[in-house]
């Protein structure tokens, strides 16, 4: 596939996955930072449906530039149900990406792929599909993320508001995460002790964030040390 291909968004299978690659950056065996989107890169509203409801989380313009100077991915991984539930169209999901872009693009920065999954088990028609492998807490657009980008997946970040965002993480092999306290991670966040113990034993490790922007500043500090 050519690069002007490349950065076209597209539904790969015509009715639910959705892949948008916006760079043609190699990030062969290099980190990525996977984010959620609603309630993590921009604050959650539900079933987001319209651009002039996009708001960036706090710092995040910043903290996203600072991985696009370092050739660290930036990939967002989220479930879309409100597809499936017929609450917004893959059209609306375009208009929202794209001011979403334009925001990052007016600081200099950029996401490097979008992967989302518009499955969900009390879908309409086609979407109907229960436990789908791309939809979190699967870990099936990371691995996608893997195959199309080249990213190392042992040594990236997720970031997300919910545990099923950090079981994609662990379920793909990664060994950090992060769940913050904007959109729903105050509440998810008290059920985290559990989590802790059994992601332990795999080696994946999570914390919490006051916002996604923190847990990469946090990351990056400690990636230099490493």
């Amino acid at each position: 596939m050519d690069a002007a291909a490349e950065i076209q968004p597209f539904l790969i299978d015509g009715v639910g996955l959705w892949v948008e690659r916006r760079s043609a950056v190699n990030f062969e065996n290099r980190p990525a930072v996977f984010l959620d989107r609603d309630g993590v890169l921009v604050e959650e509203v539900h079933f987001l449906a319209r651009p002039e409801d996009v708001q960036l989380t706090f710092g995040m313009g910043k903290a996203i530039a600072e991985l696009n100077r370092l050739s660290i991915a930036v990939v967002v991984v989220t479930n879309q149900s409100g597809v499936a539930r017929g609450r917004l169209t893959w059209e609306a999901f375009a208009r929202v990406q794209a001011e979403i872009n334009h925001q990052l693009a007016s600081i200099a920065a950029t996401v490097d792929a979008t992967f989302a999954c518009g499955y969900h088990c009390e879908g309409e028609g086609p979407l109907a599909i229960a436990d789908h492998p791309w939809r979190k807490p699967a870990s099936g657009m990371l691995q996608e993320a893997h195959r199309l980008l080249g990213v190392d997946l042992r040594r990236s970040l997720i970031i997300g508001d919910r545990l099923t965002d950090l079981e994609a993480g662990h379920g793909a092999g990664l060994l950090d995460g992060a769940i913050v306290r904007t959109g729903y991670g105050e509440r998810d966040r008290k059920r985290l002790p559990e989590a802790r113990e059994r992601w332990r034993q795999g080696g994946f490790s999570a914390r919490v964030a006051d916002n996604a922007a923190q847990a990469i500043q946090t990351w990056l500090a400690e990636l230099a040390t490493r």
